[in-house]
């Protein structure tokens, strides 16, 4: 009985181990422009993703619209666009 406690105890930790090392997505707005003739805004993210053995950052370019309370917005780069939006991949050894 004790060898399936250790395996299950092993199993937990494999499982644990991503939450546990800090995986995760973080979004940050860089910049933001406003269109002096036309009621458009321009917006730079920078998208962060985290992962166990690899990480990743994707700068996306917006443009953006007010429509009376909300901003609409639209990808101009990645996505199902046809233009990449710069990124950097970082693999942890």
């Amino acid at each position: 009985m004790r060898t399936h406690t250790k395996i299950f105890a092993l199993a937990g930790l494999l499982v644990a181990t991503p939450a546990l090392a800090g995986c995760g997505t973080t979004h940050r707005l860089l910049r933001f422009e406003e269109n002096a003739d036309r009621p458009v805004m321009l917006l730079e993210t920078r998208t962060e993703h985290s992962g166990v053995f690899s990480s990743s950052i994707e700068h996306v370019f917006w443009s953006c619209v007010q429509q009376g309370a909300e901003l609409r917005c639209k990808r101009q780069c990645g996505g199902e666009t046809d233009l990449r939006c710069p990124q950097t991949v970082f693999f942890l050894q």
